[in-house]
């Protein structure tokens, strides 16, 4: 069990005296029921978001701009994992999540979903199969919010004619519903017939045709480095017609390198569900910038509107982490776009955040982190019109440890959105601050 809580508590004297609490929260279980068999998860968390990114950003809690809310999750898992004598393995699987945010724009939701997959065990060579069946259920408390289901099955059987090369024939059957003015879901039944072919440990080719076809291409020169690309064309499923999906992955002995492009179908209260939380810091109580949002803040910029609909989102981002004896580097580009299935609030969304660290002593650390973030809207809900924010911040902080167990550091800050609407979203803030942590 991990259990990681804070709790914020901000006086404002501007204007009229403010109090804001913020709770923050992230745990997670998992419990073995029965030996090697039955196991629970349990996660929940606690966090803001902004409530519409067409609104003034903030990239944590003390700035109160009136544009975020709290969000609070909790997801139970029983889960099923049965060896039968080798003929098959599986995973059988039951899942509950419940969403809730203290905006009136999303509902609380509550999902349901059931998973069943099975594979072919150790007794089968030269033949293979798999199936698998899934039921997702997403339950809206307001009447205004409709519900979302996605249901899917499919199954999968391939004959090794030789180590290097295979056939395979699979198939199966979808079943989504949600309301959609892009019409790019589309239930029924799907079929692909291909080949896998892998001449050498460094080269890995697969393709299929039918109603959903593909081709995916696996470079792995060495262990340092990994390209995987694969192209789809599909008649059926929740994102038809042209779809991509790349990863990059590159290692030196002082460099990473990590890229990825996907395209998925999801809903706003999904992508909080798999919100992170906390941020992880070193000794010097520096922070290592998050792996989902690369950046040290408390309120992810990039997320989406909290609404009650389903939205297909288009991301690729790399990133990049550089170190020497004294030095760390790292920098992220991302662009993500965002089409939404009943209001036309479409948003492209691209992004720069990067970071310097220099430990010039045994017990003291300087750093420097930037962020920038360019958000183009369509005309949106209730015709507000298209729009262009771009928000921006940076950082200086000087870090010392004072003894094993108490951090000191100094910062200076500054932020600042323009936007095409100056009338209401333009603004820039400086911060200084001082702080001091004891562990024990």
């Amino acid at each position: 069990m991990n259990l990681n809580y804070r709790m914020q508590n901000i006086f404002s004297t501007q204007e009229n005296r403010t109090f804001q609490q913020a709770h923050q929260l992230q745990a997670n279980s998992t419990a073995e029921v029965i030996d090697q068999s039955v196991y629970l998860q349990t996660r929940a968390t606690a966090g803001q978001t902004l409530v519409n990114p067409r609104g003034r950003q903030t990239a944590d809690n003390l700035s109160n701009t009136g544009n975020r809310a709290n969000f609070y999750t909790v997801s139970v898992s029983p889960y099923w994992l049965p060896h039968l004598g080798g003929y098959a393995d599986g995973a059988v699987r039951l899942r509950y999540d419940y969403t809730t945010t203290s905006s009136g724009q999303a509902s609380d939701t509550q999902n349901h979903t059931e998973s069943v997959f099975f594979r072919s065990g150790r007794r089968f060579s030269l033949l293979n199969w798999q199936i698998g069946a899934q039921n997702r259920e997403s339950i809206r408390t307001s009447s205004s919010g409709q519900n979302v289901q996605f249901r899917n099955a499919f199954g999968q059987v391939s004959y090794r004619w030789h180590r290097k090369f295979s056939t395979f024939v699979q198939g199966g059957w979808q079943d989504n519903s949600f309301r959609s003015r892009t019409n790019t879901n589309n239930n029924g039944l799907f079929y692909t017939v291909g080949a896998t072919w892998t001449p050498s440990r460094m080269l890995m080719l697969q393709a299929g045709g039918g109603n959903n076809s593909f081709a995916t291409i696996r470079i792995q020169p060495s262990r340092r480095t990994l390209f995987q690309g694969t192209y789809r064309h599909n008649n059926v499923g929740t994102n038809t017609g042209d779809v991509f999906f790349g990863l990059l992955q590159h290692r030196t002995r002082h460099t990473v390198w990590q890229g990825q492009y996907f395209e998925d179908t999801t809903t706003t209260q999904t992508v909080l569900t798999e919100q992170q939380i906390f941020l992880v810091t070193d000794q010097f109580g520096t922070p290592v910038l998050d792996p989902v949002t690369n950046q040290p803040a408390l309120v992810a910029i990039d997320l989406p509107q909290l609404v009650d609909e389903v939205f297909v989102r288009k991301r690729g981002q790399l990133s990049f982490t550089g170190f020497t004896a004294k030095h760390t580097f790292n920098a992220r580009v991302f662009v993500e776009k965002r089409t939404f299935q009943v209001q036309e609030n479409d948003s492209d969304i691209l992004g720069f955040s990067g970071g310097w660290n220099w430990r010039w002593g045994t017990r003291t650390n300087a750093s420097i982190f930037f962020n920038w973030q360019q958000s183009d809207f369509t005309q949106g809900q209730q015709n507000q019109g298209d729009l262009t924010n771009t928000f921006w911040t940076t950082s200086f902080r000087i870090s010392r440890r004072l003894t094993p167990d108490v951090n000191a550091y100094l910062q200076y800050s500054h932020a600042e959105q323009t936007s095409d609407d100056t009338s209401d979203l333009d603004f820039q803030e400086n911060r200084a601050l001082a702080a001091i942590a004891m562990t024990f």
